[in-house]
């Protein structure tokens, strides 16, 4: 009797339990079924939104990409400034060169146009604004020239015109790299002499272009201390078995336009005079033993920026010409044998002139670099 009683309460206690069960299952479900309808509502007010901002933009689409397509159709066939003028009519914000600079880079254009335009002395701003937009971050910048000129294509350029370009790319690699160069200047500088190096390199009017040894007579100052020792060394060789320049470039040209050439006396370290084959080339003054020029390494050579160039007749009657520094070299110039000027010496008065004439005609308003190569003492060359 008392084992049925028991079962029997047994069996009341399971269902209890399972009714309780069920409940709770009940309440869950209800509340799902609550935050599932909640959930409804606001996927539906998002998806009308997204609607309503898709809508938007394509009114906007509909407004700036045929603007845009106009202007890249005026920019490529050559009339790159009636394209930013259009630009700026529709969108003064296209007056902020980082805005516009941003337009040139994703905007697909002609890369020749786009090398004149952005190279133009007036839009050097607009040109550092331009490189920025180049991923330069810990890049070496051997592998970082040849990404900024191929962003662009120069068309047969003056010094001038890579002047401008490694100038903006400084701005950006330094930028990118500030522990490297211990300035953008440095960097300005650096960049100017390894185009050259590449340039007497792998022109094949150079027999003998620079050595190593040469090209690491650039002074150490130019990079921070920790960074000098294989600097130049990696430098010269990655240049040396590829050139930096792309194959639609021109690069090649800039340092073998030859504007003037012929005999003149230069005097070394020891103040003798000694016969040197001189070439102006665009911003470039380059002194050979001989006039056989491509058979032997440059004795010197000075980059023309900013440099006083000065004509005299001394006591002898001997027509001097002096090309130095008007100030201090800057950060990362050479100075050899704590000169301050390099000496010439021309035949005649006229000579003298023509070629004072000349040297200011390709001097650059710019800061200078004095570089040697070929020998440590080329001065004392005899």
């Amino acid at each position: 009797m008392n084992c049925r009683r028991t079962n029997s309460i047994q069996g009341k206690l399971a269902i209890t339990m399972e009714e309780r069960d069920l409940n709770t299952i009940n309440d869950i479900k209800k509340t799902l079924l609550r935050e599932i309808s909640s959930l409804q509502k606001e996927i539906f007010h998002l998806t009308d939104e997204i609607s309503v901002f898709t809508h938007q933009v394509s009114l906007a689409q509909s407004v700036v990409l045929p603007i845009h397509k106009k202007c890249n159709e005026l920019f490529n066939s050559g009339k790159a400034q009636a394209a930013v003028d259009a630009l700026i009519s529709e969108d003064v914000e296209f007056k902020n060169e980082k805005y516009l600079a941003r337009y040139l880079w994703k905007a697909n254009l002609c890369k020749k146009n786009l090398g004149i335009y952005l190279t133009h002395p007036k839009n050097i701003n607009l040109f550092k604004e331009f490189a920025l937009h180049i991923d330069l971050s810990s890049t070496f910048i051997i592998d970082g020239l040849r990404l900024f000129f191929k962003s662009f294509q120069l068309d047969m350029p003056e010094y001038q015109t890579l002047d401008r370009c490694c100038e903006a790319f400084a701005f950006s690699y330094h930028k990118q790299n500030p522990s490297i160069f211990i300035s953008n200047e440095a960097c300005h500088n650096f960049s100017i002499m390894t185009v050259f190096l590449s340039t007497t390199l792998h022109n094949p009017n150079v027999a003998i272009p620079l050595t190593a040894r040469a090209f690491e007579e650039i002074p150490v100052s130019l990079c921070n201390p920790d960074m000098a020792i294989n600097f130049r060394g990696d430098v010269y060789n990655n240049v040396k078995y590829s050139p930096i320049q792309p194959e639609d470039s021109c690069l090649g040209s800039v340092f073998h336009t030859i504007r003037k050439e012929g005999f003149l006396h230069v005097q070394n370290s020891k103040k003798n005079w000694k016969k040197r084959w001189c070439v102006i080339s665009p911003g470039v003054f380059l002194y050979f033993k001989s006039s056989s020029k491509y058979t032997c390494g440059p004795k010197g050579v000075i980059l023309l920026k900013d440099v006083e160039i000065k004509d005299s007749v001394n006591v002898n009657k001997q027509f001097l010409i002096s090309v130095g520094w008007k100030t201090e070299p800057p950060v990362g110039s050479k100075k050899l044998a704590n000169e301050q000027e390099c000496l010439l010496l021309a035949s005649s008065e006229r000579e003298q002139n023509d070629w004072v004439v000349e040297l200011r005609k390709n001097n650059l308003k710019k800061d200078s670099v004095f570089c040697q190569n070929a020998s440590i003492d080329h001065l004392n060359d005899l």
